[in-house]
């Protein structure tokens, strides 16, 4: 009994250890790209519902505001500013985004499945391959896809 007791500690301490250095790796991700000034930075994340992007990514597009709606995020809920219509000349299309005072850029992988898109991770890479198979390799950034947008 004492043994299972012990191994169950262990194995939360070894499974909280991970999600805290993924957590902190996200973190340091969204730093980075905000220190980014080459070029425009998304982050793909795989549990993201909608695409959302922050309101100065967005200044000099119309944003939507009837369309504003509650967002749920790991610190409590949000309310946007509504949604916006944005190119991304990497991948060639336009796509709705829900705009929020402060928060990464991100773009919903499963959103981009949805439309056609497939998303690959594995040990050889991360990569997006678009609807007509154009292949576009990922950069990883402390556990974290990033799509470099340099035409931005």
């Amino acid at each position: 009994m004492h043994i299972f007791h012990l191994t169950t500690i262990f194995l939360f301490f070894i499974i909280g250890e991970e999600y805290v250095k993924k957590r902190l790796g996200r973190a340091r991700a969204m730093l980075n790209a905000r220190n980014s000034n080459s070029a425009k930075v998304w982050l793909l994340d795989t549990g993201a519902s909608n695409h959302v992007c922050a309101h100065d990514t967005v200044a000099d597009t119309k944003i939507n505001g009837t369309m504003s709606n509650a967002v749920e995020t790991a610190n409590g809920t949000v309310h946007s500013i509504g949604v916006a219509n944005i190119g991304i000349d990497k991948l060639g299309e336009n796509f709705d985004m829900t705009v929020l005072s402060h928060c990464p850029d991100l773009l919903s992988v499963g959103r981009l499945v949805d439309i056609g898109y497939k998303f690959h991770w594995d040990e050889t890479g991360c990569y997006l391959f678009k609807p007509n198979d154009e292949m576009i390799e990922l950069e990883v950034n402390d556990y974290v896809p990033v799509l470099y947008d340099e035409s931005a």
